[in-house]
């Protein structure tokens, strides 16, 4: 039945049964990580403080929980006789290199750019406390080969499969208006980021990899972007927590807002080059209907 000849309830019940279709997998992805580490901690760390629990064991539980939440989305789709990489349009085959490398880069660049602004802008404490508190979380454990390996390949990689695979493309097939499921996806990966000041950048990240993952009608090319923006936190976090390096490539305030005019320069050129402008953010077209990937 089409949409204007329902009443209004069918139509809620209609966008509603849309909406958990779509969200399923992303619940999983949510819930699964948290559970195998709570599960973990009740097993080996009932003696300990839940906290010290999660920095001794490092990055280990989370990875484990990305690693199994992926195998089931994959057990799940060798039943329906499918892919997770043809339902998640994440066609490795059809990449082009060359703008695949370009997005990665404008990543780095837009990275780069956000650290810089949270450095030099005197944001209150109650926003900058949340911030550091979780950033700290990430590589402030034992393992950091595995802490890296997880924030910068694993996490954004399931993270795009999830978002712009799973619940972008299932509202997109489902509703009549694209723009509402662009937004709707876009907050929603945004508010999942936790504090408000990764919330906000979220939100551009998460409509600039809708968009590219539209365009493109390949999500592995919102992959490269997110990777590109993980992966520069790795060094910066090296770089600050050694005191040598951090006195001399952060000396002053001024010298850190270069890197992040820097940053976005080489942002916004490898964009141009990509080619897309920032102005098609706004319009939300895709290029054609989303095709699924071969065999």
């Amino acid at each position: 039945m089409e949409e204007k000849n329902m009443t209004g309830q069918e139509k809620i019940w209609k966008n509603a049964g849309i909406f958990w279709y779509a969200v399923r997998p992303m619940l999983l992805y949510l819930l699964l990580p948290p559970a195998i580490s709570t599960i973990a901690m009740l097993f080996y760390g009932l003696k300990e403080q839940p906290e010290y629990f999660i920095l001794r064991s490092g990055q280990f539980y989370r990875t484990l929980g990305l690693a199994v939440t992926f195998y089931i989305l994959h057990r799940k789709c060798k039943k329906r006789g499918s892919s997770v990489w043809n339902e998640t349009t994440m066609c490795w085959r059809q990449v082009n290199p060359r703008k695949a490398l370009l997005l990665a880069g404008a990543g780095v660049g837009f990275s780069l750019f956000m650290s810089a602004l949270l450095t030099v802008v005197p944001f209150p404490r109650f926003l900058m406390g949340p911030y550091h508190s979780m950033s700290s979380q990430i590589y402030g454990s034992v393992d950091l080969l595995l802490a890296a390996l997880s924030v910068t390949l694993l996490a954004p990689v399931l993270e795009e499969m999830i978002f712009r695979g799973y619940v972008l493309d299932r509202m997109l097939t489902g509703f009549e208006n694209e723009k509402a499921a662009v937004l709707l996806t876009t907050v929603l990966f945004a508010v999942c980021h936790g504090t408000p000041l990764w919330i906000a950048y979220a939100l551009f990240m998460g409509l600039l990899m809708a968009h590219v993952s539209i365009v493109e009608d390949n999500t592995v090319y919102a992959a490269a972007l997110h990777v590109g923006y993980n992966l520069m936190t790795l060094p910066l976090w090296i770089a600050n927590n050694s005191p040598e390096i951090s006195r001399v490539l952060f000396a002053s305030k001024v010298l850190i807002a270069f890197y992040g005019a820097i940053g976005l320069a080489a942002a916004l050129l490898c964009l141009r080059s990509y080619p897309l402008h920032l102005g098609e953010l706004l319009r939300y077209i895709p290029l054609g209907e989303r095709r699924k990937c071969g065999a």
